[in-house]
């Protein structure tokens, strides 16, 4: 299984080091989502749980690329505009992985756990 555990470092020059959070990049093989996907805990977020979908490029490991948030209780989002299939796609893997979204997030679980339980749409 590939996937890359990467810390958020969109510019840790001026945070802290206990607001960066651990991320996971998942891809489709993963999730049946046909963009990147990127799972993160926690850490000192100021939102609600979850999941941010590359939107430009889609298949991008970047977190400086264009994407958009959908979130885990009510598939809200936010960012850039996401196709309606990836939006479809997006939310049929969220409910079909909510507790181990939520779990990761809370960080009850390593990515290890979160990469094994996953299962893709």
């Amino acid at each position: 299984m590939s996937y890359i555990a990467v810390m958020d470092l969109l510019d840790t020059t001026n945070l802290a080091d206990e607001e960066i959070m651990d991320m996971v990049s998942l891809v489709t093989s993963e999730t049946g989502i046909h963009n990147t996907i990127f799972v993160s805990t926690k850490g000192y977020a100021q939102h609600a749980p979850r999941i941010k979908i590359a939107i430009d490029p889609p298949n991008s490991f970047s977190a400086t690329s264009k994407t958009a948030s959908m979130a885990i209780h009510d598939y809200s989002t936010l960012g850039e505009p996401i196709p309606t299939h990836i939006a479809k796609q997006a939310r049929q893997f969220i409910e079909r992985n909510r507790d181990v979204l939520l779990e990761y997030w809370s960080n009850k679980i390593g990515t290890g756990e979160l990469i094994r339980r996953i299962r893709p749409v």
